[in-house]
């Protein structure tokens, strides 16, 4: 066995031991150990491979949290771990409920009405100089916990599919009166019926030309300014491991222009991962994100 799976199961004494306040792997929601907020990251240990999710920056496994958390690239913290397995013990494998997951999941699809019943989507998405995409969906009142409290707002939802076109999650942005909702997290994802690797909202019927793009308001100002289909992989994380579905020849890679870096990077390594395979291009705007700069 290698080392990858020796530290399955194992992943939240393995990032105590590394330093990991033991508040970031609580499973509750709270302020991410990378770029902090107060309500965006969970640590989910889906699979028990120390699985995450950020609104903020994506999400990832153990080996992520360990090189943004701890600085470590994977061959080094391949040797931290390889030390630290053999002084603890196989956690219990804790199974996700997936008939709760996809009961949330399902009620959210039940409530999904088309975009024009829900006016503050395309009021949002104007005010933004922004077209309404044939895959956003939408929903006339959804509920939002803060602080232990249930408020409900309209909201635009984004359906994650993965390459084979299982829908695994809903990404939701909470809006209020044409604008996101004042709350801490105007935009959250669903818990996943499986990991979300892979995945994207399809904004737009697929092409032999694909464009990609973090954000959903990103990836509908580079398709009205390229001229390209283009859907959103929600973060940089989701940039990463990012998979074309069959037929798509060139992929264009729209990737977000970060302070940390963080946006280039992961743009520049998808199209590392892609391009003996596909056509790959990747463009960077002069600063932020495209929908900053395409109107």
């Amino acid at each position: 066995m290698s080392i990858v799976d020796d530290a399955v199961g194992r992943w939240p004494m393995i990032l105590r031991q590394m330093g990991v306040d033991e508040s970031f792997l609580t499973g509750k929601h709270g302020p991410c150990p990378v770029c902090g907020g107060k309500d965006r990251f969970r640590f989910t240990d889906y699979d028990q491979r120390g699985m995450w999710i950020c609104n903020n920056h994506g999400s990832g496994d153990g080996w992520d949290l360990l090189e943004e958390v701890c600085g470590l690239p994977f061959k080094d913290a391949c040797k931290e771990v390889e030390n630290i397995i053999p002084t603890i013990k196989t956690e219990p494998k804790k199974e996700p409920d997936i008939r709760k997951i996809k009961a949330a999941l399902n009620d959210v699809r039940r409530k999904s009405v088309p975009v024009d019943k829900v006016p503050d989507v395309g009021k949002y998405l104007a005010g933004r100089g922004l077209e309404v995409p044939p895959g956003i969906e939408a929903v006339k009142s959804l509920p939002y916990y803060e602080n232990g409290k249930e408020v409900s707002y309209p909201a635009m939802l984004g359906k994650m599919l993965l390459p084979d076109g299982t829908p695994v999650s809903y990404h939701r942005t909470y809006l209020s009166d044409g604008k996101k909702a004042p709350v801490y997290s105007p935009r959250k994802m669903m818990t996943p019926t499986q990991s979300i690797a892979g995945a994207a909202i399809r904004l737009y019927p697929a092409a032999e030309v694909l464009g990609i793009a973090e954000g959903i308001e990103t990836a509908i100002a580079a398709k009205m300014g390229f001229g390209i289909p283009v859907w959103s992989v929600v973060s940089a994380g989701g940039m990463k491991s990012f998979e074309p579905p069959e037929g798509v020849t060139e992929i264009v890679i729209f990737g977000d222009n970060d302070s940390s870096f963080t946006g280039q990077l992961a743009a520049y390594q998808l199209a590392n991962r892609l391009y003996r395979s596909a056509s790959v291009k990747v463009e960077i705007p002069p600063s932020g994100d495209w929908a900053d700069w395409v109107k």
